[in-house]
């Protein structure tokens, strides 16, 4: 493992002066800059390390000490140990391959008595699918690969205290909302028609935000009249229904249908013959400046108030699992499912419902472009090669949601049948 600043700094997408890597596009870009591990409550964050390599615990504990208050165990029983004698980590980072008490078995216990707490586990290959059940429970938030670089354990943990601080400050919010919610209904009983009013108002403003969302998402990808349909509102509703079939309810839910809206936002600020243009002919400074419209979507949302998961969301949407994706050639473990959910999205419509070159120019020409039945299976009878060769770049769970929700004709239009 290298302990080179440089390559470091390469590996979680920075360069040395803090900014993404890569050439420079032909107007600037803003940066995406990764979450510092700071005080919070005027303490350091807390990490608990367990593994029975002494060499493994020794370079974790060293290399993640530098950011945050970390405890190291040597198995699996004394973390446990001393969890119930009073240690409160923020994150735990587990090996799986354990004696006596393995990883998964240490995370279900530990996350028994601290709900709150996010885990991670190390894992070789072959152990993929006793993770699996931890993952869908709930239990683990990802994992990491054995044998590990110090970015990839570092951005990884990193992405951990992004899940556990934004997941409290959801559970605020809803207090916040449950409380005002209380008051309201004693304000609505108590006092005149007025105040019902308010109310009936402040419903009325949510809605409106939601519907400026849908409007914005509109105006930055149907306005070129590129696709047969409304691309934005398609990937919204076709990522809300495989989030559900995920497991994804509620805010967590609507922040992936939000995201999905707005994932192209950024490309607003593009010339429009790179805006326009299909990714996969551009090269050299075009490319560089069609993959920045990531950074630029997230800059804007991150001025929205309560935005900031969407904003995450975003900027991981074009990342794949084969490290191939962008802005941060990310690894599958380090993708976030929500993220994953709209690029799959993303990805059938445009395959589906973007217009050929012909198309295109019979549209300009005034010529009727309504789709036949035929057409719309045509297209995606196409599609269906390219998702059954490329399931290995998702998560398992969110690509067989995704097959499933397709197959089923749950959302109309979407449609997907793998041989």
């Amino acid at each position: 493992m290298s302990d080179d600043p440089a390559a470091f700094l390469s590996a979680v997408g920075l360069s040395a002066s803090g900014s993404p890597g890569g050439g420079a596009a032909p107007v600037p870009s803003p940066s995406l800059s990764p979450l510092g591990p700071g005080p919070r409550g005027g303490s350091r964050r807390r990490v608990l390390v367990a593994d029975d390599d002494p060499g493994i615990l020794q370079i974790a504990g060293t290399l993640l000490g530098r950011l945050y208050e970390v405890q190291t165990f040597p198995s699996g029983e004394e973390a446990l140990l001393a969890i119930q004698n009073g240690l409160k980590p923020d994150v735990i980072l587990s090996d799986q391959r354990m004696r006596a008490l393995p990883g998964t078995e240490l995370i279900e216990r530990a996350k028994a008595l601290l709900p709150d707490t996010v885990c991670a586990i190390m894992t070789g290959y072959g152990e993929i699918k006793e993770i699996i059940t931890g993952i869908s429970k709930g239990e683990i938030h990802l994992y990491i690969s054995k044998p590990w670089q110090p970015a990839e354990l570092l951005q990884a943990v990193r992405l951990c205290f992004i899940h556990r601080e934004m997941t409290l400050e959801n559970r605020r919010l809803r207090g916040e909302t449950t409380e005002q919610d209380g008051a309201l209904s004693e304000i609505r009983g108590d006092l005149t028609g007025v105040n019902r009013d308010f109310f009936l108002l402040h419903q009325k403003a949510q809605a409106t935000f939601s519907s400026t969302c849908h409007v914005l998402g509109a105006l930055v990808t149907d306005h070129t009249g590129y696709y047969h349909d409304s691309h934005a509102e398609t990937v919204s509703r076709i990522a809300g229904a495989v989030a559900g079939a995920v497991g994804f309810r509620g805010t967590a839910r609507n922040e992936i249908e939000m995201a999905a809206l707005l994932h192209d936002i950024g490309k607003a600020e593009l010339p429009e013959e790179i805006r326009t243009a299909d990714p996969a002919t551009l090269r050299g400074q075009a490319l560089t400046a069609y993959e920045s419209h990531v950074a630029r979507g997230v800059a804007r949302l991150a001025q929205i108030a309560r935005f900031e998961r969407v904003a995450e969301i975003v900027a991981q949407h074009h990342e794949r699992g084969d490290g191939t994706g962008f802005p941060n050639r990310l690894p599958l473990r380090m993708i976030l499912r929500e993220s994953q959910i709209v690029a799959l999205a993303d990805l059938y419509h445009n395959l589906t419902s973007r217009l050929t070159p012909l198309e295109i120019s019979k549209r300009k020409a005034g010529i009727d472009m309504t789709r036949g039945i035929m057409d719309v299976a045509e297209r995606q009878q196409h599609a269906a090669p390219w998702f059954a060769s490329h399931g290995h770049l998702f998560d398992p769970l969110v690509y067989r949601a995704f097959l499933d929700v397709a197959a089923s004709g749950a959302v109309p239009g979407f449609k997907l049948v793998l041989g």
